[in-house]
Protein backbone atom coordinates (compact mmCIF):
# COMPACT_ATOMS: atom_id res chain seq x y z
CA UNK A 1 0.00 0.00 0.00
CA UNK A 2 3.09 2.51 0.98
CA UNK A 3 4.72 1.33 -2.08
CA UNK A 4 1.26 2.71 -3.91
CA UNK A 5 1.44 5.85 -2.16
CA UNK A 6 5.05 6.74 -3.38
CA UNK A 7 4.35 5.75 -6.60
CA UNK A 8 1.96 8.17 -7.28
CA UNK A 9 3.56 11.16 -5.81
CA UNK A 10 6.76 10.72 -7.86
CA UNK A 11 3.76 10.61 -10.61
CA UNK A 12 2.76 13.53 -9.59
CA UNK A 13 5.94 15.46 -9.32
CA UNK A 14 7.21 14.11 -12.81
CA UNK A 15 4.46 16.15 -14.19
CA UNK A 16 6.64 19.73 -13.01
CA UNK A 17 10.23 20.75 -14.35
CA UNK A 18 12.64 23.31 -14.88
CA UNK A 19 12.28 25.58 -17.00
CA UNK A 20 15.15 27.85 -17.82
CA UNK A 21 13.35 31.46 -17.58
CA UNK A 22 14.12 33.26 -21.42
CA UNK A 23 15.00 36.89 -21.85
CA UNK A 24 13.14 39.11 -23.27
CA UNK A 25 14.18 40.23 -26.39
CA UNK A 26 14.98 44.04 -26.75
CA UNK A 27 12.53 46.12 -29.22
CA UNK A 28 14.89 47.70 -31.97
CA UNK A 29 13.63 50.67 -33.35
CA UNK A 30 14.61 52.10 -36.97
CA UNK A 31 15.88 56.17 -36.90
CA UNK A 32 15.54 58.46 -39.37
CA UNK A 33 18.62 59.55 -40.77
CA UNK A 34 17.55 63.33 -41.17
CA UNK A 35 16.27 62.74 -37.36
CA UNK A 36 19.60 62.06 -36.64
CA UNK A 37 21.33 65.08 -38.21
CA UNK A 38 19.10 67.18 -36.82
CA UNK A 39 20.09 66.73 -33.69
CA UNK A 40 23.65 66.20 -34.56
CA UNK A 41 23.55 69.81 -35.89
CA UNK A 42 21.42 71.38 -33.88
CA UNK A 43 23.76 70.64 -30.80
CA UNK A 44 26.28 71.65 -32.80
CA UNK A 45 24.78 75.26 -33.20
CA UNK A 46 23.72 75.27 -29.77
CA UNK A 47 27.49 74.68 -28.32
CA UNK A 48 28.50 77.69 -31.16
CA UNK A 49 25.46 79.64 -29.69
CA UNK A 50 26.81 79.27 -26.44
CA UNK A 51 30.14 80.27 -26.81
CA UNK A 52 29.34 83.22 -29.04
CA UNK A 53 27.43 85.09 -26.15
CA UNK A 54 30.43 83.72 -23.69
CA UNK A 55 32.83 85.37 -26.90
CA UNK A 56 31.25 88.80 -26.75
CA UNK A 57 30.86 88.75 -22.88
CA UNK A 58 34.51 88.48 -23.01
CA UNK A 59 35.06 91.09 -25.45
CA UNK A 60 32.18 93.49 -23.62
CA UNK A 61 34.15 93.00 -20.04
CA UNK A 62 37.41 92.94 -21.47
CA UNK A 63 36.65 96.24 -23.11
CA UNK A 64 35.21 97.38 -20.04
CA UNK A 65 38.69 96.28 -18.56
CA UNK A 66 40.28 98.64 -20.51
CA UNK A 67 37.97 102.03 -20.44
CA UNK A 68 38.77 101.40 -16.17
CA UNK A 69 42.29 101.05 -17.17
CA UNK A 70 42.29 104.25 -19.21
CA UNK A 71 40.06 105.79 -16.42
CA UNK A 72 42.45 105.05 -13.62
CA UNK A 73 45.54 105.87 -15.74
CA UNK A 74 43.80 109.69 -16.53
CA UNK A 75 42.55 110.09 -12.91
CA UNK A 76 46.71 109.41 -11.56
CA UNK A 77 48.25 111.06 -14.39
CA UNK A 78 45.67 114.65 -13.51
CA UNK A 79 46.58 113.47 -9.53
CA UNK A 80 50.04 113.62 -9.98
CA UNK A 81 49.34 116.91 -11.93
CA UNK A 82 47.49 118.89 -9.58
CA UNK A 83 49.64 117.39 -6.80
CA UNK A 84 53.08 118.70 -8.41
CA UNK A 85 50.74 122.04 -8.95
CA UNK A 86 50.41 122.04 -5.23
CA UNK A 87 53.59 121.11 -4.76
CA UNK A 88 54.41 123.68 -6.77
CA UNK A 89 52.82 126.72 -4.79
CA UNK A 90 53.91 125.68 -1.55
CA UNK A 91 52.91 128.99 -0.02
CA UNK A 92 55.46 129.22 2.58
CA UNK A 93 58.33 128.24 0.57
CA UNK A 94 57.50 131.04 -2.11
CA UNK A 95 56.95 133.09 1.05
CA UNK A 96 60.35 132.48 2.59
CA UNK A 97 62.56 132.54 -0.69
CA UNK A 98 60.53 135.89 -1.47
CA UNK A 99 61.57 137.37 1.89
CA UNK A 100 65.22 136.70 1.37
CA UNK A 101 64.92 137.69 -2.20
CA UNK A 102 63.48 141.03 -1.46
CA UNK A 103 66.36 141.52 1.35
CA UNK A 104 68.73 142.18 -1.60
CA UNK A 105 66.70 143.23 -3.97
CA UNK A 106 65.74 146.62 -1.98
CA UNK A 107 68.25 146.88 0.67
CA UNK A 108 71.13 149.24 -0.57
CA UNK A 109 74.11 150.74 0.58
CA UNK A 110 76.39 152.32 -1.63
CA UNK A 111 79.23 150.69 -0.10
CA UNK A 112 77.62 147.18 -0.88
CA UNK A 113 76.58 148.01 -4.41
CA UNK A 114 78.44 145.54 -6.09
CA UNK A 115 78.19 142.65 -3.37
CA UNK A 116 74.32 143.42 -4.07
CA UNK A 117 74.32 142.75 -7.93
CA UNK A 118 76.65 139.32 -6.98
CA UNK A 119 74.24 138.48 -4.82
CA UNK A 120 71.06 138.93 -6.67
CA UNK A 121 72.75 137.27 -9.36
CA UNK A 122 72.53 133.85 -7.92
CA UNK A 123 68.61 134.29 -7.85
CA UNK A 124 68.45 135.47 -10.96
CA UNK A 125 68.22 132.53 -13.83
CA UNK A 126 68.65 135.36 -17.02
CA UNK A 127 71.69 136.74 -17.51
CA UNK A 128 72.26 140.25 -15.85
CA UNK A 129 74.38 141.42 -19.01
CA UNK A 130 71.39 143.43 -20.53
CA UNK A 131 69.91 144.05 -17.15
CA UNK A 132 70.07 147.52 -15.06
CA UNK A 133 69.53 148.00 -11.52
CA UNK A 134 70.80 151.31 -10.60
CA UNK A 135 69.86 152.73 -6.89
CA UNK A 136 71.65 155.98 -5.95
CA UNK A 137 69.98 156.34 -2.19
CA UNK A 138 69.91 154.15 0.79
CA UNK A 139 66.84 152.06 0.90
CA UNK A 140 65.61 150.02 3.48
CA UNK A 141 63.33 147.17 3.14
CA UNK A 142 60.46 147.72 6.64
CA UNK A 143 57.87 145.43 5.50
CA UNK A 144 56.70 142.71 2.91
CA UNK A 145 53.97 140.21 2.29
CA UNK A 146 52.96 137.74 -0.17
CA UNK A 147 49.49 138.94 -1.10
CA UNK A 148 48.90 136.34 -4.29
CA UNK A 149 50.27 133.59 -6.55
CA UNK A 150 48.95 133.15 -9.94
CA UNK A 151 50.07 130.52 -12.20
CA UNK A 152 50.69 130.88 -15.71
CA UNK A 153 51.86 128.37 -18.65
CA UNK A 154 54.78 126.77 -16.72
CA UNK A 155 55.51 129.27 -14.52
CA UNK A 156 54.36 131.52 -11.85
CA UNK A 157 53.76 135.20 -10.60
CA UNK A 158 54.10 136.32 -6.96
CA UNK A 159 52.99 139.62 -5.87
CA UNK A 160 54.65 141.29 -3.01
CA UNK A 161 53.20 144.01 -1.20
CA UNK A 162 56.32 145.76 0.36
CA UNK A 163 57.46 148.67 2.17
CA UNK A 164 60.60 150.55 2.76
CA UNK A 165 62.63 153.36 3.65
CA UNK A 166 64.43 155.87 1.75
CA UNK A 167 65.75 159.58 0.82
CA UNK A 168 64.00 161.52 -1.47
CA UNK A 169 65.50 165.31 -1.47
CA UNK A 170 67.51 164.79 1.54
CA UNK A 171 64.24 163.63 3.56
CA UNK A 172 63.91 159.77 4.96
CA UNK A 173 60.20 158.67 3.34
CA UNK A 174 58.26 155.37 3.81
CA UNK A 175 57.02 153.76 0.54
CA UNK A 176 54.31 151.09 -0.24
CA UNK A 177 54.88 148.95 -3.61
CA UNK A 178 53.68 145.90 -5.03
CA UNK A 179 56.36 143.73 -6.60
CA UNK A 180 55.65 141.49 -8.90
CA UNK A 181 58.18 138.37 -9.32
CA UNK A 182 57.98 135.78 -12.43
CA UNK A 183 59.60 132.29 -10.76
CA UNK A 184 60.02 128.83 -11.72
CA UNK A 185 60.08 125.89 -9.23
CA UNK A 186 62.41 122.37 -10.10
CA UNK A 187 62.29 119.49 -7.80
CA UNK A 188 61.02 122.32 -5.07
CA UNK A 189 63.70 124.73 -5.88
CA UNK A 190 62.65 128.56 -6.77
CA UNK A 191 64.55 130.39 -9.72
CA UNK A 192 63.26 133.94 -11.23
CA UNK A 193 62.83 133.40 -14.83
CA UNK A 194 62.56 137.25 -15.60
CA UNK A 195 63.59 140.73 -13.78
CA UNK A 196 60.57 141.88 -11.13
CA UNK A 197 58.21 144.47 -11.94
CA UNK A 198 56.66 146.85 -10.12
CA UNK A 199 52.39 146.74 -10.64
CA UNK A 200 49.96 148.79 -9.22
CA UNK A 201 47.92 146.93 -5.98
CA UNK A 202 44.45 145.48 -7.33
CA UNK A 203 41.74 148.08 -6.00
CA UNK A 204 39.58 145.44 -4.16
CA UNK A 205 37.03 148.23 -2.87
CA UNK A 206 33.51 147.78 -4.24
CA UNK A 207 29.61 148.74 -3.58
CA UNK A 208 27.41 146.51 -1.44
CA UNK A 209 24.01 147.10 0.08
CA UNK A 210 24.31 148.17 3.71
CA UNK A 211 22.43 145.95 6.98
CA UNK A 212 20.13 148.34 7.57
CA UNK A 213 17.95 148.69 10.50
CA UNK A 214 14.48 148.02 10.13
CA UNK A 215 11.90 150.50 9.43
CA UNK A 216 9.28 151.45 11.98
CA UNK A 217 6.61 151.03 9.84
CA UNK A 218 6.96 147.86 9.18
CA UNK A 219 7.01 145.82 12.28
CA UNK A 220 4.41 145.55 15.56
CA UNK A 221 5.62 147.97 17.91
CA UNK A 222 5.39 147.59 21.64
CA UNK A 223 3.56 149.51 23.98
CA UNK A 224 5.04 152.57 26.27
CA UNK A 225 5.63 149.87 29.24
CA UNK A 226 7.67 147.31 27.88
CA UNK A 227 9.84 149.58 25.80
CA UNK A 228 10.82 151.29 29.20
CA UNK A 229 11.24 147.77 30.70
CA UNK A 230 13.49 146.69 27.90
CA UNK A 231 15.35 150.26 27.88
CA UNK A 232 16.37 149.39 31.36
CA UNK A 233 17.16 146.08 30.77
CA UNK A 234 19.47 146.87 28.04
CA UNK A 235 21.95 149.67 30.29
CA UNK A 236 22.34 146.29 32.16
CA UNK A 237 23.08 144.07 29.47
CA UNK A 238 25.56 146.40 28.14
CA UNK A 239 27.33 147.43 30.75
CA UNK A 240 27.69 143.22 31.30
CA UNK A 241 28.45 142.68 28.29
CA UNK A 242 32.04 145.20 27.50
CA UNK A 243 33.02 144.45 30.66
CA UNK A 244 32.84 140.33 29.70
CA UNK A 245 31.95 138.93 33.04
CA UNK A 246 31.23 135.71 32.42
CA UNK A 247 29.08 134.78 35.61
CA UNK A 248 27.12 137.39 34.44
CA UNK A 249 26.58 136.83 31.02
CA UNK A 250 25.17 133.47 31.64
CA UNK A 251 22.74 135.01 33.69
CA UNK A 252 21.70 137.46 30.67
CA UNK A 253 22.30 135.76 27.29
CA UNK A 254 21.94 131.81 26.45
CA UNK A 255 25.32 132.07 24.41
CA UNK A 256 28.08 134.46 26.27
CA UNK A 257 30.38 136.42 23.87
CA UNK A 258 32.83 138.17 25.10
CA UNK A 259 34.74 141.48 24.12
CA UNK A 260 37.51 141.30 26.03
CA UNK A 261 37.27 142.95 29.34
CA UNK A 262 39.09 146.55 28.27
CA UNK A 263 36.04 147.86 27.12
CA UNK A 264 33.22 150.32 28.62
CA UNK A 265 29.76 151.49 27.25
CA UNK A 266 30.10 155.04 25.61
CA UNK A 267 26.55 155.86 24.63
CA UNK A 268 23.82 153.79 23.92
CA UNK A 269 21.94 155.58 20.40
CA UNK A 270 18.72 156.07 21.60
CA UNK A 271 18.21 157.65 18.31
CA UNK A 272 18.54 154.14 16.69
CA UNK A 273 16.67 152.19 19.04
CA UNK A 274 14.06 150.00 17.72
CA UNK A 275 11.46 147.76 19.67
CA UNK A 276 9.31 145.55 18.38
CA UNK A 277 7.76 142.12 18.64
CA UNK A 278 8.00 139.48 15.91
CA UNK A 279 6.78 135.51 16.63
CA UNK A 280 7.52 134.66 20.23
CA UNK A 281 10.63 137.53 20.20
CA UNK A 282 10.69 140.87 21.49
CA UNK A 283 13.56 141.82 18.82
CA UNK A 284 15.85 145.39 19.80
CA UNK A 285 17.74 146.86 17.00
CA UNK A 286 20.60 149.49 18.19
CA UNK A 287 23.58 151.08 17.80
CA UNK A 288 26.16 151.17 20.92
CA UNK A 289 29.32 153.15 21.23
CA UNK A 290 32.18 151.56 23.14
CA UNK A 291 35.27 152.93 24.46
CA UNK A 292 38.59 151.66 24.86
CA UNK A 293 39.35 152.02 28.46
CA UNK A 294 43.18 151.96 27.64
CA UNK A 295 43.59 154.23 24.82
CA UNK A 296 40.07 155.83 25.24
CA UNK A 297 39.18 155.37 21.13
CA UNK A 298 35.64 154.99 20.88
CA UNK A 299 33.54 152.43 17.85
CA UNK A 300 30.40 151.83 17.13
CA UNK A 301 28.95 148.25 16.70
CA UNK A 302 25.13 147.52 15.44
CA UNK A 303 23.01 144.42 17.33
CA UNK A 304 19.88 142.41 16.79
CA UNK A 305 18.73 141.13 20.16
CA UNK A 306 16.07 138.85 20.23
CA UNK A 307 14.46 138.79 23.83
CA UNK A 308 12.17 136.99 25.94
CA UNK A 309 10.71 137.58 29.24
CA UNK A 310 11.61 134.84 32.41
CA UNK A 311 10.88 135.00 35.89
CA UNK A 312 13.87 136.80 36.64
CA UNK A 313 13.81 139.31 34.06
CA UNK A 314 14.46 139.76 30.47
CA UNK A 315 16.75 137.28 28.94
CA UNK A 316 19.00 137.31 25.48
CA UNK A 317 17.85 134.21 23.45
CA UNK A 318 20.12 135.35 20.48
CA UNK A 319 22.32 138.08 19.77
CA UNK A 320 23.60 139.14 16.21
CA UNK A 321 26.24 141.66 15.62
CA UNK A 322 24.26 143.38 12.66
CA UNK A 323 21.10 144.80 11.69
CA UNK A 324 19.01 141.41 11.01
CA UNK A 325 16.20 141.48 8.76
Amino acid sequence: MIKKYLDNVFKFLSNFRKVDKVKNKADVRTVNQGFVNLLVYGGLIVFVLIGSVSGFRAISLYNQVETLKNQVQEYEAVSKEISSIKGGIDVSKVRQYMSDFLKVFINYESTSSDSRLQELDKYFAFSMSNYTDTVKESRALTGQSLIAVAEEEDFYIADIKLSYDTVESGQTVSRVRVLAVPFQISDGLLSIISPPYFKQEDVLLGEAEPLKRRDIDEVEQVDEGLQKSVSEFLVVFFEKYASSNETDLKLLMNESYFMGGQYVVDTIQENTLLIYKESEYVVVQVTVDFMDSGSGAVHSENFTLHLVEQDSGWYVKDLYHYFKK
